[in-house]
C-alpha cells in the first residue's frame, strides 16, 4: 500500500513555520495581548494613584477645615474677653481728686449727678446723703467720663443717664427725686438721646 495516502482524518498537521504564528486555536478564549495587559494595568494603577491622592488631599483639607474652626472660635473668644475687659473697665472707673492734701476716690457708677459751683464740683452719690465736693470743673470732668453713661444737660448739670426716672425736652427728674432744667444749649443733644430711648 505504498504511495497511498493516509486517511484524511488522522493527517497531522503541519509543523509551524519559524517566525509565523501557530494556528488560531479552535475552542476557549483569545489569549490577551502584552500590549492590552499593560494598558489594563496602566489604568488600574492610575485608578489607584488617584483614589490615593483624593483620599490624602480630603485629609489634608479636613485638617485645614478644622485648624480654620479652631482659629475662628480662639479669635471669637478673644474677641469676647477683650470685650467683656473694655466693659468692665468701663463699668470700674474710679475716679481721683486731690482736696485738703488727701485723694478722694469716687466711683463713677455712683454718681446720680454732678453740679458745678464756680470752681468746684459737687458729687452727689448712691450711697450717701452727703455730697462730695471737690475743686474741679464740669468740662475737664465731662471728658473722664463714658459717653454712653452720662450727659451733660446743663452748663451746671451732669447726669448719669441710668438714674433717670422721667424725663421731657426741658427736664429730668432724677430716681433720687430732683428735678434738674436742661438748658437750652444742651436740649438738642438731649432730645436726640430720648428719641434714641423710644426706638
Amino acid at each position: 500500500m505504498e504511495g497511498m495516502a493516509p486517511p484524511p482524518g488522522n493527517v497531522p498537521p503541519p509543523p509551524p513555520v519559524p517566525g509565523e504564528r501557530g494556528p488560531e486555536p479552535q475552542k476557549g478564549h483569545r489569549p490577551i495581548r502584552p500590549e492590552f495587559s499593560r494598558l489594563i494595568i496602566g489604568i488600574l494603577l492610575i485608578g489607584v494613584d488617584l483614589g490615593a491622592y483624593y483620599y490624602v488631599e480630603n485629609r489634608r483639607r479636613e485638617k485645614r477645615v478644622k485648624a480654620l474652626l479652631e482659629e475662628n472660635a480662639r479669635h471669637r473668644l478673644e474677641s469676647q474677653q477683650m470685650l467683656a475687659s473694655l466693659s468692665s473697665r468701663e463699668e470700674d472707673i474710679i475716679l481721683h481728686f486731690k482736696a485738703d492734701r488727701r485723694i478722694i476716690s469716687i466711683d463713677a457708677r455712683k454718681i446720680v449727678y454732678v453740679e458745678s459751683m464756680s470752681e468746684y464740683v459737687k458729687f452727689h452719690l448712691t450711697d450717701t446723703d452727703e455730697p462730695i465736693v471737690v475743686l474741679y470743673s464740669l468740662k475737664k470732668l465731662i471728658g473722664q467720663l463714658p459717653a454712653d453713661k452720662f450727659m451733660r444737660i446743663h452748663r451746671s448739670y451732669i447726669i448719669s443717664l441710668s438714674h433717670i426716672a422721667e424725663a421731657s425736652r426741658t427736664s429730668v427728674r432724677l430716681d433720687n427725686g430732683i428735678t434738674l432744667t436742661v438748658g437750652e444749649l444742651y436740649r438738642p443733644a438731649f432730645s436726640e438721646y430720648l428719641a434714641s430711648c423710644r426706638n
